[in-house]
């Protein structure tokens, strides 16, 4: 089993260069090493049953409303707002159809994807409806400023029956263009998600336009912290120098910080020796760990009531006041309970709020009771990884969810005094997971950190609060950008025939 003595002077040394501890990458290791001799240890997460409406999951009454927006109009015009988006992660999760049909139909020949969707091929299904909605979506006009034409020549191969190639759909969405990144390999936030009359706007751009409308100060201000990959953070600030030029009105203004995830938090991953996984120079293999890794960003924005969301869980301009609406009963009711405990019980944790949203079978977690290691229950976010397969029928009981998490959270990070909470405290390190991932061709077993509203929240007092299933718009797939909620539907009818 490797543990601490198989690192070697270099390893140690790479370590130390990264501020990761040896007994951390001990850890790691042996957590690792467990994993791949098929160790049944449960994991600490072991689920009572599902938070439902009344049984840890709160509704908000009508009569309630008009209480809960004074709270939060007054935080907010006092400048207390910020807004916490994760915005780091590629984009190559969400073109994965294309890539697939790219391995697979190397001509791109659309007779070819044709006959494959028509025996149920569902990755090449997904390519040629694309291809018919494309010239209706904002990411469309990306591809046509990059190559004139090819929104027409897509969408006649998509509904044609003659033979035609998509290559160079394909071309655009990888790194084979000459002289072109490639659309896969761009963070999602710096790709075009929406319209803004006739111009396309990225996910990064609506971030903002949304957060606006709960989180403009007094003074006109909206502060955000977004945090990106180190080399994506030129065309981010690019970026937020178009939209003041081109969204912020007379008097309003954009306060923005960049941060990227500190190599302290990277993790080791084994190979398929169990050995250590290594680079192409030898070096220790030392990868980003999951959203968890960024706890230590969330507390290092010095805010005081504090918004979450993911970057791809967004709506279009004539959406945004009504979800601000419900933002703001968020975080009313984050004010309200901090109000009538006096700040804080007795013992002393961070507050949060989450919202969560009817269960539709989207991928993810949902609000769960959950038994500590001493027996004692507790409102948690968990996901389908955590579930502690030692224990019978968890997985029956996960099943059994009626809500699902958006990532739609209003924490407070200050304490009664005013004081930045030390939020590590109140992490469970035994909610880290092991994943099993392909890198460079090798299967790979990756540590990840407990998730940030997942273990990485463990030890916070929560609250639940249902919110309506509209204002959860994720786009996991490129054709997520078809949906109702994010499609204009005016702009169908621009497709040519």
């Amino acid at each position: 089993m490797p543990g601490p003595e198989s690192l070697t002077a270099a390893d140690r040394a790479q370590l130390e260069d990264c501020g990761i501890a040896l007994a951390e990458a001990g850890r790691q290791l042996a957590l690792l090493a467990a994993h791949a001799a098929g160790s049944t240890t449960p994991r600490a997460t072991r689920l009572i049953r599902p938070a439902t409406v009344g049984d840890g999951i709160v509704r908000i009454r009508d009569e309630e409303v008009p209480d809960l927006l004074v709270r939060a109009r007054e935080a907010q015009h006092q400048g207390r707002f910020l807004k916490f988006v994760p915005a780091s992660g590629a984009a190559s999760r969400m073109f994965r159809s294309i890539a697939a049909c790219a391995k697979r139909f190397p001509d791109g020949n659309s007779r070819s994807l044709r006959a494959a969707a028509d025996q149920g091929d569902a990755d090449a299904s997904d390519v040629l409806a694309l291809c018919r909605l494309l010239p209706a979506m904002a990411l469309g006009q990306a591809l046509e400023d990059r190559r004139p034409g090819i929104l027409r020549s897509l969408q006649q191969a998509a509904e044609a029956t003659a033979a035609s190639s998509l290559t160079a759909l394909f071309e655009l969405f990888s790194l084979q263009e000459p002289g072109a990144s490639g659309l896969v390999s761009l963070p999602k936030g710096l790709l075009p998600f929406h319209w803004a009359g006739e111009i396309p706007r990225t996910g990064f751009e609506e971030q903002l336009a949304e957060g606006r409308h709960y989180l403009k100060d007094a003074g006109g201000t909206s502060r955000f912290h977004f945090t990106v990959a180190g080399e994506f953070r030129e065309q981010f600030a690019g970026a937020l120098e178009d939209v003041r030029r081109h969204l912020a009105a007379a008097g309003e203004g954009f306060e923005v910080a960049f941060s990227e995830q500190q190599p302290s938090t990277h993790a080791l991953a084994l190979d398929e020796t169990g050995l250590p996984a290594r680079t192409a120079d030898g070096q220790l293999l030392l990868r980003p760990s999951g959203h968890g890794a960024l706890l230590g960003n969330l507390a290092a924005t010095g805010g005081d009531v504090v918004f979450l969301k993911n970057i791809d869980n967004l709506l279009p301009e004539d959406r945004h006041a009504a979800h601000a609406h419900w933002k703001l009963l968020l975080a009313g009711k984050l004010l309200e309970v901090l109000a009538a405990s006096g700040g804080y019980p007795a013992q002393a944790r961070p507050w949060r709020v989450c919202g969560v949203v009817a269960n539709r079978g989207e991928p993810g977690g949902g609000p769960f009771w959950v038994a500590d290691a001493d027996g004692e229950a507790s409102l948690q976010i968990v996901e389908s990884a955590e579930v502690a397969a030692g224990y019978a029928g968890q997985l029956e009981v996960f099943h059994q969810s009626t809500h699902f998490n958006p990532v739609d959270l209003v924490v407070a990070l200050r304490d009664p005094a005013g004081r930045p909470w030390e939020l590590e405290r109140f992490l469970d390190p035994a909610r880290a997971l092991v994943a099993e991932k392909s890198e460079g061709g090798r299967r790979l077993r990756i540590y990840e950190r407990p998730g940030l509203w997942n273990g990485a929240m463990a030890g916070w007092n929560t609250l639940f609060v249902e919110v309506p299933a509209w204002t959860f718009a994720p786009v996991k797939t490129v054709l997520d950008l078809a949906r109702p909620e994010h499609l204009d539907p005016t702009r169908l009818g621009l497709r040519k025939r």
